[in-house]
């Protein structure tokens, strides 16, 4: 055990959204394993704050200074929009200067997201089965931006809100691009967007297929966690089932015979040599007598069986053994004390004895003065 701080997240949810959360991740967890490239055709985006110096920790950005000299103050800042797909960045563009990210804003990146898609990726374009996700932030969720997307016929995928612990854009993209623009000063506007494109090109294509592949284990995490947000607790992901190697050997399709005359003739398929003719049913009176007396029905109950059959004695041996496997477990259930619970064993077991021997008995009978008593 050791002491450890807490740990801020965007909100605590309550449980009706923990429930959502867990519903949205059963949800695409079946969707991906009734369609294994579903996560090839997904388009995420987001929008994120690119600052002109960004410290790494408290302890990092201290500076020493003088008594009369102002304390430092965090340097410009540009906000920008993202969007990926498993193969890497699709589109980006930086908000201007002095404009907010509305419907009207992000409506157009919308339609510079489509021509992107036309370029970049023009099968999912001719397919039309790409689809989208983003968060739940007003502008994406505004009614305008809503029936653009309607009329062109695009395709959702949902995400619960407060969760950027199940957004790629949140949990990978981002901390991805500005982690090596820690600590750096940019003078400009201009030597951001620069930085910020530069290391976009160095994220590799590996890195985004792995990125979708920890999508699938953070839904794994959300449902073990009942729902709970687990962005840096270590919980474990659904382990794969294990498995052993398996010779797959083809099946051989056997021919069906369909000529009538041999199904009535014939018995088609027994003859298993490749050469030679099927084996040609012959009279019933040349069968023997025992193969028409057979039972096809289920085994006869003990009170139909003869007695001096050793079938029957194996039924017995069975149903003792079954009596008194039940008798043990009826005695542990009703919790009995240890001497009674051996007494009501005892006396199940004589009774079966004894109603064996009186009644299943086969040949000599007991004598009067020794049989038992009936419990």
């Amino acid at each position: 055990m050791r002491r450890v701080a807490a740990k801020f997240v965007p909100k605590l949810p309550n449980c009706d959204q923990k429930q959502h959360r867990m519903n949205i991740a059963n949800e695409m967890l079946d969707s991906v394993r009734d369609d294994p490239n579903l996560l090839q055709r997904v388009i995420t985006g987001d929008e994120a704050w690119v600052y002109g110096y960004d410290v790494e920790t408290k302890a990092q950005s201290a500076q020493w200074k003088l008594q009369h000299e102002p304390r430092q103050k965090k340097a410009r800042q540009v906000r920008s929009n993202f969007s990926s797909i498993a193969g890497g960045v699709v589109h980006h563009e930086f908000l201007p200067q002095g404009r907010t990210i509305n419907k009207e804003y992000y409506l157009q990146v919308m339609r510079n997201l489509r021509k992107a898609i036309l370029q970049k990726h023009p099968d999912l374009w001719k397919n039309k089965n790409w689809l989208l996700h983003h968060d739940n932030a007003p502008a994406h969720t505004s009614l305008l931006v809503h029936d653009f997307l309607a009329k062109n016929n695009t395709l959702m995928m949902p995400q619960p809100p407060y969760s950027p612990d199940l957004a790629p854009c949140d949990f990978f993209l981002f901390p991805k691009l500005k982690r090596p623009m820690k600590g750096r000063r940019y003078a400009t506007l201009d030597k951001i967007k620069t930085a910020s494109k530069e290391e976009l090109k160095k994220i590799l294509k590996t890195d985004f297929l792995k990125c979708f592949e920890d999508w699938k284990n953070h839904w794994h995490k959300c449902i073990i966690s009942h729902g709970d947000y687990l962005e840096g607790d270590k919980i474990a992901a659904k382990k794969p089932a294990r498995t052993t190697m398996i010779l797959q050997v083809k099946k051989k399709r056997l021919p069906v015979e369909t000529d009538p005359e041999k199904l009535v003739n014939y018995v088609c398929g027994l003859n298993y040599r490749k050469d030679g003719e099927p084996v040609k049913l012959k009279p019933d009176s040349e069968y023997p007598d025992w193969l028409w007396n057979l039972r096809l029905e289920p085994p006869p109950p003990l009170h139909e069986m003869d007695p001096n059959t050793e079938e029957y004695w194996h039924k017995v041996a069975w149903v003792n053994r079954a009596t008194s496997n039940f008798n043990k477990s009826i005695s542990k259930k009703q919790k009995f004390p240890v001497n009674m619970r051996k007494s009501i064993v005892r006396l199940h077991n004589l009774r079966f004895r004894t109603l064996a021997h009186k009644e299943y008995n086969p040949g000599v009978p007991a004598k009067p003065d020794e049989r038992p008593q009936m419990v």
